[in-house]
Protein backbone atom coordinates (compact mmCIF):
# COMPACT_ATOMS: atom_id res chain seq x y z
CA UNK A 1 0.00 0.00 0.00
CA UNK A 2 1.13 3.50 -1.14
CA UNK A 3 0.48 5.99 1.42
CA UNK A 4 0.98 9.48 -0.24
CA UNK A 5 0.25 13.06 1.38
CA UNK A 6 -0.12 15.54 -1.73
CA UNK A 7 -2.18 18.96 -0.97
CA UNK A 8 -4.52 17.34 2.20
CA UNK A 9 -5.28 13.95 0.48
CA UNK A 10 -3.57 11.20 2.66
CA UNK A 11 -4.19 8.02 0.52
CA UNK A 12 -5.01 7.71 -2.70
CA UNK A 13 -4.99 3.54 -2.19
CA UNK A 14 -8.48 4.71 0.31
CA UNK A 15 -10.32 5.92 -3.18
CA UNK A 16 -12.94 3.55 -3.75
CA UNK A 17 -12.77 1.97 -7.57
CA UNK A 18 -14.89 4.28 -9.35
CA UNK A 19 -14.78 7.03 -6.62
CA UNK A 20 -13.77 10.50 -7.63
CA UNK A 21 -11.73 13.23 -5.84
CA UNK A 22 -12.64 15.96 -8.98
CA UNK A 23 -15.77 16.47 -10.23
CA UNK A 24 -16.82 16.86 -13.54
CA UNK A 25 -17.85 21.09 -12.96
CA UNK A 26 -14.81 21.73 -11.32
CA UNK A 27 -12.63 20.98 -14.03
CA UNK A 28 -14.94 22.58 -16.35
CA UNK A 29 -15.17 25.85 -14.45
CA UNK A 30 -11.11 26.00 -13.76
CA UNK A 31 -10.54 25.11 -18.05
CA UNK A 32 -12.93 28.04 -18.48
CA UNK A 33 -11.03 30.30 -15.74
CA UNK A 34 -7.38 29.44 -17.26
CA UNK A 35 -9.14 30.44 -20.25
CA UNK A 36 -9.54 27.20 -23.08
CA UNK A 37 -11.86 27.80 -25.39
CA UNK A 38 -14.48 24.83 -25.20
CA UNK A 39 -15.17 24.39 -28.77
CA UNK A 40 -11.44 23.18 -29.35
CA UNK A 41 -10.75 18.96 -29.17
CA UNK A 42 -7.88 19.26 -27.05
CA UNK A 43 -10.79 20.95 -24.40
CA UNK A 44 -12.98 17.67 -24.26
CA UNK A 45 -9.85 15.49 -23.94
CA UNK A 46 -8.10 17.03 -21.10
CA UNK A 47 -11.41 17.58 -19.40
CA UNK A 48 -12.02 13.53 -20.23
CA UNK A 49 -8.62 13.17 -18.97
CA UNK A 50 -8.55 14.74 -15.98
CA UNK A 51 -12.04 12.61 -15.35
CA UNK A 52 -10.08 9.58 -15.41
CA UNK A 53 -7.08 10.77 -13.41
CA UNK A 54 -9.71 12.03 -10.54
CA UNK A 55 -11.06 8.65 -10.60
CA UNK A 56 -7.67 6.76 -10.78
CA UNK A 57 -4.78 8.69 -9.76
CA UNK A 58 -2.31 5.88 -11.42
CA UNK A 59 -2.94 7.55 -15.13
CA UNK A 60 -0.59 10.25 -12.94
CA UNK A 61 2.09 7.66 -14.01
CA UNK A 62 1.33 6.17 -17.10
CA UNK A 63 0.11 9.36 -19.28
CA UNK A 64 1.30 8.87 -22.79
CA UNK A 65 1.36 4.65 -22.20
CA UNK A 66 -1.81 4.56 -20.51
CA UNK A 67 -4.48 7.80 -20.14
CA UNK A 68 -3.82 8.96 -24.12
CA UNK A 69 -5.30 5.26 -25.29
CA UNK A 70 -8.01 5.19 -23.41
CA UNK A 71 -9.11 8.32 -24.07
CA UNK A 72 -8.25 7.84 -27.56
CA UNK A 73 -10.96 5.00 -27.40
CA UNK A 74 -13.64 7.09 -25.55
CA UNK A 75 -13.73 9.85 -28.56
CA UNK A 76 -12.99 6.97 -31.35
CA UNK A 77 -9.33 8.71 -32.13
CA UNK A 78 -5.74 7.88 -32.24
CA UNK A 79 -3.43 8.87 -28.93
CA UNK A 80 -1.37 11.20 -31.34
CA UNK A 81 -4.15 12.91 -31.80
CA UNK A 82 -4.92 13.30 -28.74
CA UNK A 83 -1.62 14.66 -27.56
CA UNK A 84 -1.42 17.14 -30.58
CA UNK A 85 -5.30 18.42 -29.58
CA UNK A 86 -4.25 18.49 -25.96
CA UNK A 87 -0.68 20.68 -26.74
CA UNK A 88 -3.01 22.93 -28.61
CA UNK A 89 -5.35 24.15 -26.45
CA UNK A 90 -3.19 24.41 -23.81
CA UNK A 91 -0.88 26.69 -26.11
CA UNK A 92 -4.10 28.49 -26.57
CA UNK A 93 -4.45 29.23 -22.95
CA UNK A 94 -1.13 30.44 -22.44
CA UNK A 95 -1.74 32.39 -25.71
CA UNK A 96 -5.01 34.33 -25.33
CA UNK A 97 -5.94 33.04 -21.56
CA UNK A 98 -6.37 34.56 -18.07
CA UNK A 99 -2.26 34.91 -17.49
CA UNK A 100 -1.77 36.05 -13.60
CA UNK A 101 -4.49 32.64 -12.72
CA UNK A 102 -2.15 30.52 -15.16
CA UNK A 103 0.57 32.12 -13.10
CA UNK A 104 -0.96 31.51 -9.75
CA UNK A 105 -1.28 27.84 -10.50
CA UNK A 106 1.43 27.20 -11.99
CA UNK A 107 4.05 29.55 -9.78
CA UNK A 108 7.49 28.52 -11.45
CA UNK A 109 7.17 25.20 -12.61
CA UNK A 110 6.69 27.12 -16.30
CA UNK A 111 10.20 28.88 -17.43
CA UNK A 112 8.81 32.18 -19.52
CA UNK A 113 11.32 31.75 -21.29
CA UNK A 114 10.06 28.11 -23.03
CA UNK A 115 7.00 28.74 -23.47
CA UNK A 116 3.87 26.44 -22.63
CA UNK A 117 3.82 23.31 -20.33
CA UNK A 118 3.97 19.76 -21.69
CA UNK A 119 0.93 18.16 -21.39
CA UNK A 120 1.98 16.12 -18.13
CA UNK A 121 2.97 18.87 -15.98
CA UNK A 122 -0.03 20.94 -17.55
CA UNK A 123 -2.35 17.67 -16.30
CA UNK A 124 -0.89 17.33 -13.10
CA UNK A 125 -0.76 20.94 -11.61
CA UNK A 126 -4.43 21.18 -12.98
CA UNK A 127 -5.20 17.18 -10.72
CA UNK A 128 -3.11 18.57 -7.51
CA UNK A 129 -4.58 22.03 -7.84
CA UNK A 130 -8.43 20.87 -8.12
CA UNK A 131 -7.00 18.28 -5.25
CA UNK A 132 -6.01 21.39 -2.99
CA UNK A 133 -9.19 23.57 -2.95
CA UNK A 134 -11.19 20.77 -2.52
CA UNK A 135 -9.22 20.14 0.87
CA UNK A 136 -10.36 23.22 2.05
Amino acid sequence: MNTVSVMGVENFDDIPPGGRLIESKQIHDLFLDIGIPPHLRGYRYLAYAMELIGSDSSYMQHLTTRLYIDVAEHFETSSACVGRAMKRAIANAWAYGNISFIHYIFKNCVNPNKGVPTNALFLSRMYYYLLSIKSK
